[in-house]
């Protein structure tokens, strides 16, 4: 810590505002503390850039954030919760990091899916008639069905699933990944004066959700969310870079490489964030033809 401040006065010369702003933050339940600094919002990306190209020298990831006060910030109130109901076994972020080594994705996916078994039949006819909208054609009610009364589509995720292929074997490529519209993955932008940029006492930034609570855990849990994080940090390069409470937007090294990717991609940020997509309206086929083109993930999961 104390080669820290040294390093980033150095970094952010540029911008005495923020420096002067620097300050200690602690953190309950931990031994470590956090730094903050506040930056005028149009320059919250580069200074993000500057002090992110020092992790593996610092040990202390950036995230930009919003103000709700300095006394919410590590709040562990919603880890309280978790707690309760038995989703933690300690609320200290050290304790909720080691707790991720232990969750299993695909148990979660599974118990995901299997909840969209529920009103399968009647969301046919709309999945059909977006198909209809986008090619002018789409396959028979009956075909589609016939495969539930056979049991090999068995939830929506499916039925979107059995769509995206369909729609590979039916048009050329070019046409099936052409997305329809990217503007519902825009960053958010904040209308505060100043934009908080906390340092977080790790170099990983799926372990900063152990810090700030994001409410997207609140369904599927933070170690849970923490393991979804590494993953794709480990499969896309992808780092987060915003954490706005209900919102997390991540910039991404590497986009899905097929079609399967990128759905089973789409379904797992859905399954996490279940707002992302259902909020504007966006089908799973729609969201993988969009991550198969950004550079940029927006999680959305609110109340």
């Amino acid at each position: 810590m104390d080669d820290l401040v040294p390093w980033i006065s150095q970094q952010l010369s540029v911008y005495p505002q923020a420096l002067t702003s620097l300050r200690r933050l602690s953190i309950p339940a931990s031994d470590h503390v956090a730094l903050i600094l506040e930056v005028d919002p149009p320059q919250a990306l580069e200074v993000w850039q500057r002090l992110y190209a020092g992790v593996e020298q610092t040990q202390y990831y950036p995230v930009i954030t919003e103000s709700w006060g300095e006394e919410d910030f590590f709040s562990r109130f919603y880890y309280q919760e978790e707690k309760s109901q038995g989703r933690l076994a300690d609320v200290s972020p050290r304790a909720i990091i080691a707790q991720a080594d232990g969750q299993s994705r695909e148990s979660y996916l599974r118990e995901r899916r299997q909840a969209e078994t529920e009103y399968l039949e009647t969301s046919v006819a709309d999945a059909l008639e977006l198909t209809r909208r986008r090619y002018g054609q789409s396959p028979d009610p009956s075909e589609v069905t016939a495969l539930i009364d056979q049991g090999q589509i068995q939830s929506r995720v499916d039925l979107e699933q059995w769509l995206w292929q369909w729609e590979q074997d039916a048009f050329e490529v070019s046409r099936v990944m052409a997305p329809d519209y990217l503007d519902y993955l825009d960053w958010f932008s904040s209308s505060s004066p100043l934009t908080p940029v906390l340092l977080l006492p790790t170099p990983n930034s799926w372990d900063t959700l152990a810090y700030l609570h994001w409410y997207g855990a609140c369904t599927c849990g933070t170690s849970m969310a923490i393991r979804f994080l590494e993953h794709w940090y480990r499969q896309y390069g992808a780092e987060l870079v915003c954490h706005y409470g209900t919102m997390l937007q991540f910039r991404v090294k590497r986009r899905p490489q097929s079609p399967t990717a990128a759905f089973q991609l789409a379904w797992e940020q859905e399954a996490l964030a279940p707002c992302t997509t259902l909020l504007p309206g966006v089908s799973l086929r729609d969201h993988a033809r969009a991550l198969m083109t950004v550079d940029h993930w927006f999680l959305h999961e609110r109340p």
